[in-house]
């Protein structure tokens, strides 16, 4: 019924306002504006940074995350100065509507992380080209096998790339 509706998207608009204000309180403005900030990736920034990501998207047609998630997300992407949103593979990466996503807001970057069990690189490069045609990219490979396909690729990519292979990664 419309009022479901209407009261979904108003507790979208609150949890979207205390994302953003939670997220700037872990910053120290101060220390911010002289030296800069280090992002989720370790990446310096002289900015803001930011990183959000919508999981629950996988359970989401194109259409309702279009109507429902698209507009906040937008929303917290253009608080902060620089942002990178987080998508995997193993969905289709059209449904978190990337392209939509980077023509409505000021996303900085965009990362995708590569599931074991999802398709593989060669299958995605098409998408992850077109992707990086547009936005710096951060790939996250979960598995040496697509970590080397990753490699292979590599050169492939018009743009900044930053891969990240967690199968070599100390824990």
């Amino acid at each position: 019924p419309a009022e479901n509706k209407k009261f979904l998207k108003q507790l979208l608009e609150l949890c979207t306002q205390m994302w953003i204000r939670t997220a700037k309180t872990q910053y120290d403005p101060k220390i911010g504006a002289e030296w800069g900030y280090c992002s989720a990736y370790g990446i310096w920034s002289p900015c803001l940074p930011a990183r959000s990501q919508e999981d629950v998207a996988a359970i989401l047609s194109p259409e309702l995350y279009a109507e429902y998630l698209l507009p906040y997300e937008a929303r917290i992407t253009d608080a902060f100065d620089y942002t990178v949103f987080h998508m995997h593979s193993s969905t289709r990466l059209n449904i978190y509507g990337w392209k939509d996503f980077c023509q409505k807001s000021k996303i900085s970057c965009l990362e995708v992380a590569l599931d074991p069990l999802g398709p593989r690189v060669v299958d995605l490069m098409e998408t992850l080209v077109e992707i990086n045609s547009k936005k710096p990219l951060i790939l996250d490979s979960y598995s040496a096998k697509l970590g080397d396909e990753v490699e292979e690729h590599i050169l492939n990519f018009p743009g900044s790339v930053l891969h990240t292979r967690w199968d070599q990664t100390v824990r």
